[in-house]
Parts: C-alpha cells; sequence; structure tokens
C-alpha cells in the first residue's frame, strides 16, 4: 500500500495540515482469498483504531512474510561496549495486516521509536515493520495487541531453543536422569520428549532435546553416552513443509505470535476450530484460503502447493523434470512406411493410389508365389521318381 505524503519518520512526527483527518485510498482492493468473493457474508462493519474492519474476511497469503528477509542494521549491538560484545541479531519483523489508513501508525511509531523504525507496504493493506531493537520491538508489539491489531510476529532468534536429536535410548528411560546427566556435562535442557512412529504411534528409540540458548549447544554433539548407553545426538533434518498457523489459518507463522481473527479450520466461520459446532466428521467443508471442499490444513490445497514450491525451488525443478519425462515417454504412433508386394500402408490409407494398381499387384505377386511353389513341388516329385526306379531296378536285379 502506498504511503501518502503525510508520512514522516523523524522526531516530529506527521507534517501534513490534516494529521487528524483520515485518508482513505480510492482505488483500493480489499484482502480476499481469490475465488472467495462470491462466498462472502455480509455482516456490519466495527472498525478500530487503524481504521480496519474486522468482519469475518478471508484473508490473502502474505507476500513478504519469511523471517529471513528481515531488515539487518550494522549499528544494533551497544556502541558503548564496542567490539568486545558479539552482535545481537535484529529483532523479528511485525507484520499488520488489514490497514486502510497508515497515519496512526506512523503517529504511533514516531511517539515510541522515532527513526528506529522501517515501514514495507504490501498490497492487500498488509505493513511491515522492523525495528532496530529487541527492546523497542518488545514495546511496540505489546501496544499493537493492547489496540486489537490484527498482526503476526515471530520469536526472537535469541531466545529460540537449541534443538538436537538423541539417538540410541529405550522410549522407557527416565527424563529426570537424562536431564541431570546433560546438566553435569554443561547443558540446560528445556524439555524432552520421546518420537513415536507416524503410521503406527509406536515408541521409537529417539528423543528431541531442546536446550537453552547458549555459546556451548554444539558441544553436545562430543557426547557418546549417557546413563551407561552408547547415544548419538544429531542435527534435526529440514523439513520442506510450510509452517501454519493453527489460529488463523495463514501460512508462514505459528499460532504462538498471531493476533489476527481466528479461522476455523472447517468451515469459513470466524472462530476457533474447537469451538466449531461441527462436531461430526462429514465432507461438507471449506478451505478458508482457497475456497476449495477440503479443510484449511489439507496439504493437496492449491494455496499451500504454489507457496510450497515457491519457497523450496527444488521442488519445483523435479516436478517440472518428471512432467517432461512423461511428456518425452508418451507412446508415439507408429510408422506407416511399410510395403508389401511393392505397396506401402500409408499410400492405401491416404488414398495416394487406385483401387485397381494395388489388387493387381497383389494379384501378379500371389501368382508369383504359386508358381514357384509349385515348381518346388515337381522337383520333389521327380527326385521321389527317381529313388523309386532305382529301387525297382536292384531289386529285379537281384531276382534275376
Amino acid at each position: 500500500m502506498p504511503v501518502t505524503e503525510t508520512a514522516s519518520t523523524s522526531g516530529g512526527g506527521s507534517t501534513n495540515q490534516h494529521s487528524d483527518e483520515w485518508i482513505r485510498p480510492s482505488n483500493k482492493r480489499k484482502g480476499s482469498s481469490p475465488g472467495l468473493n462470491n462466498r462472502m457474508t455480509k455482516q456490519s462493519k466495527i472498525t478500530n483504531w487503524l481504521g480496519v474492519p474486522t468482519t469475518n474476511r478471508f484473508g490473502d497469503l502474505p507476500v513478504d512474510d519469511n523471517p529471513s528477509s528481515m531488515v539487518t542494521d550494522d549499528n544494533t549491538g551497544d556502541s558503548s561496549t564496542g567490539r568486545d560484545q558479539p552482535k545481537q541479531p535484529p529483532p523479528p519483523p511485525i507484520f499488520v495486516h488489514n490497514v486502510e489508513q497508515i497515519q496512526p501508525l506512523y503517529t504511533l511509531l514516531d511517539e515510541m521509536a522515532p527513526n528506529d523504525y522501517i515501514l514495507k507496504p504490501f498490497v492487500n493493506n498488509q505493513v511491515k515493520i522492523q525495528l532496530k531493537t529487541i527492546d523497542l520491538y518488545r514495546s511496540v508489539l505489546k501496544a499493537l495487541q493492547e489496540k486489537g491489531t490484527q498482526l503476526h510476529s515471530y520469536q526472537i532468534k535469541s531466545e529460540r531453543t537449541f534443538r538436537v536429536v538423541l539417538r540410541n535410548l529405550h522410549h522407557s528411560t527416565d527424563l529426570t536422569e537424562l536431564k541431570k546427566q546433560l546438566a553435569e556435562k554443561g547443558h540446560t535442557v528445556v524439555n524432552i520428549h520421546n518420537v513415536k512412529h507416524r503410521i503406527s504411534k509406536q515408541p521409537l528409540p529417539i528423543f528431541y532435546v531442546n536446550l537453552t540458548p547458549n555459546s556451548n549447544n554444539s558441544e553436545i554433539y562430543k557426547i557418546t553416552t549417557l546413563v551407561n548407553c552408547v547415544v548419538k545426538f544429531e542435527a534435526p533434518h529440514t523439513k520442506k513443509v510450510v509452517p501454519q498457523c493453527t489460529r488463523c489459518q495463514s501460512f508462514l507463522h505459528t499460532k504462538a505470535f498471531c493476533c489476527k481473527l481466528p479461522r476455523c479450520v472447517k468451515c469459513p466461520g470466524s472462530h476457533m476450530t474447537s469451538d466449531c459446532n461441527r462436531k461430526v466428521k462429514d465432507n461438507n467443508v471449506k478451505c478458508v484460503n482457497c475456497g476449495g471442499d477440503h479443510p484449511a490444513n489439507y496439504k493437496g490445497c492449491p494455496s499451500y502447493k504454489s507457496l510450497r514450491e515457491r519457497l523450496f525451488p527444488a521442488l519445483r525443478a523435479r516436478r517440472m523434470s518428471i512432467n517432461a519425462s512423461q511428456h518425452n515417454t508418451t507412446p508415439q504412433r507408429p510408422s506407416l512406411s511399410h510395403t508389401r508386394n511393392g505397396v506401402s500402408f500409408s499410400s492405401v490409407l491416404t488414398g495416394n493410389i487406385s483401387e485397381e494398381q494395388p489388387s493387381s499387384q497383389m494379384n501378379n505377386g500371389q501368382q508369383s508365389n504359386d508358381w514357384n511353389e509349385m515348381k518346388d513341388m515337381m522337383k520333389n516329385m521327380m527326385l521321389q521318381m527317381t529313388n523309386i526306379i532305382n529301387l525297382l531296378t536292384t531289386f529285379v536285379t537281384k531276382k534275376d
């Protein structure tokens, strides 16, 4: 969404004479999922501090909803400590949805973080806020949540747990003793849980271990024995899946950092899935992302598949190669250039020769074959007659 000329990131706030008025662009397309405009139910509009209608809407997929695209700054560390302190990672971005009027957002940010934020508008009235320090991120996020703003964000990178995979331990191993021995080796465990088989749900000799972020987290891979067992620590495999929020059913974020309106996974209603009146499983479901007749968490959803291929180009390249190989192995039409008795089959089908010509040629060929067979038969009969005469001559001679 383009920012009006009234916006200013300087400490003095807005410079427009009508800063208290709300400007609504004339030709703006409101956020709605493709193919669902005809299914939207009319409800009374209630606006909040950003002038955002809080009716039941089908939100589009975010355009730049990836934490890896965060704006970085070289001066995020504490300048008073110099270069001795490690560089702190920037805070995650905040995505504000359904922003129809940008000026109140500028006013709030200029009061709380003057010259320490960057705004980036997207289509469908979505705005990305990138703050420069973690303290400002916490304060701005709290202020937006108190105003009931529809937004989502991510966990601070420095607060994420360090996850490893522990193998070769029986599933009934005492977790308390396991945490104690890891603590003795200098690792603080947040939680441990056993991994179960995906289909049979049987416990496996595998555990997920989440550690408190620390500089020595990578040293855990050197541990080879625990509770008198030879074990192995591994990094978890990267899964090529797109995270989906179980609150709003949108992609690329999770429920823990979502403040958007709740959406049901089974119907277009604006409520949590646990509060849905449809308790019996049936086929009468509706996806809030694409409008298809399937639940919103269906992995075959066109919205999910297109987003997954966009985030993982290798999957798109593999699909294209499979389609190309299937196209190359398509059965080809057999060649019609075979000839018989001087006449090709293709010429007969296309009608390039007359009806008398192939029939006469076929008759001549048939007569030639018959004559050759007769000659061969006569030769065999003459040989047989010669043998018979020789036998009779020998018999008569012996008798005399």
